[in-house]
């Protein structure tokens, strides 16, 4: 687990799941950050459009970070593994 990951912490113990209800453009930043930190990402929205295409601008931004040197290819696997969509909310 990344070092920011593993420093995530709250009074009940170590954070290692996160919600996010909302797939626009701050929610997928939110689950792309979170997810390369190590954490599980749970994403919902109401609209199942909004999802597929957080899912896709993740991959995408993921893509551009490994063609830059940023991040490795298994980093963005892992990343996207992370990565669960939800339904409805």
């Amino acid at each position: 687990m990344s070092e920011a990951a593993a420093s995530a912490k709250h009074p009940g113990g170590d954070i290692r799941r996160i919600g996010i209800i909302g797939a626009g453009q701050m929610g997928r930043g939110i689950a792309h950050v979170c997810a390369l930190a190590g954490l599980d990402v749970v994403l919902s929205d109401a609209n199942a459009a909004a999802l597929a295409q957080a899912r896709d601008t993740i991959g995408s931004n993921l893509s551009r970070q490994v063609a830059r040197g940023r991040i490795k290819e298994e980093d963005k696997t892992a990343a996207l593994g992370r990565i669960t969509i939800g339904g409805a909310v």
